[in-house]
């Protein structure tokens, strides 16, 4: 099962969606299953995600906010990723270092962690297609404010096929009170 380690956006949704509209002119798969990643796992076995389950339940996390300020992309050899990023925040850092440091034993540790909720994927033929104006254009645009109250962590389940990647929550971790179902 391919699984990471989550914070969910639903209650930023509409506002995630709203700054898609700005991306409408480009060539893209928009995406509408928002989480920012804290720790990506890959392959793990049942084992593997049962150790994950007991280190993520003995976190003790205090609720905390994040900033949602800019827009920015990045490429690789295979898709362009357009994205709605974090303002830097010393609690999130925590966190992901937390999450990081709970796993250290089995999974190897996070070197870079940018932290950002992915709006739209270009994949690589449709780049060739695309003016790099317009998605600087669209990027330089942008005056972005959204607040979100962190209040759970999530362990996920990314399930690939043709239409891209589908996510499921496997086990939600509230940042009072951890271990619920």
């Amino acid at each position: 099962m391919r699984i990471f380690i989550a914070i969910d956006c639903k209650p930023v949704n509409d506002q995630l969606l709203s700054l898609q509209k700005q991306l409408e002119g480009i060539n893209g798969r928009l995406l509408t299953d928002f989480h920012l990643t804290l720790k990506f796992i890959g392959e793990a076995s049942d084992l593997q995600i049962n150790y994950i389950d007991k280190q993520l339940s003995e976190l003790k996390i205090t609720p905390f906010s994040i900033q949602i300020n800019h827009l920015g992309e990045f490429s690789s050899h295979k898709q362009k990723v357009i994205w709605a990023g974090i303002k830097p925040n010393i609690e999130l850092t925590k966190l992901q270092k937390m999450v990081d440091s709970a796993l250290k034993d089995q999974f190897q540790l996070v070197n870079n962690f940018y932290p950002h909720i992915s709006l739209m994927r270009i994949n690589k033929s449709n780049l060739k297609r695309i003016n790099a104006e317009q998605i600087d254009k669209v990027l330089g645009q942008q005056d972005v404010s959204i607040y979100l109250d962190v209040s759970s962590i999530q362990l996920m389940k990314s399930s690939l096929d043709s239409s891209g990647a589908k996510y499921e929550v496997i086990k939600q971790y509230p940042v009072s009170g951890f271990g619920e179902m």
